[in-house]
């Protein structure tokens, strides 16, 4: 199961830094400024989705449980 979970992040990680950049450039001026994608957490986007992956693949039926 570690590799399983090691291996979704890698493909994730990889995913995450072509498509945050292009994101970011998609975004709308407002101002001048740019909005950036920046979450008020510790854990990095690819976190939180290999996170929710993970879980979806476990099959349990809540979070809570997860």
């Amino acid at each position: 199961m570690d590799d399983l979970i090691i291996s979704i992040f890698y493909e994730i990680d990889y995913f995450g830094k072509e498509f945050i950049p292009y994101m970011e450039q998609q975004f709308i001026q407002t101002g001048g400024n740019s909005i950036y994608m920046e979450l008020p957490s510790s854990l990095t986007l690819n976190g939180i989705m290999t996170i929710c992956v993970v879980f979806h693949l476990s099959g349990c039926s809540t979070f809570n449980w997860f």
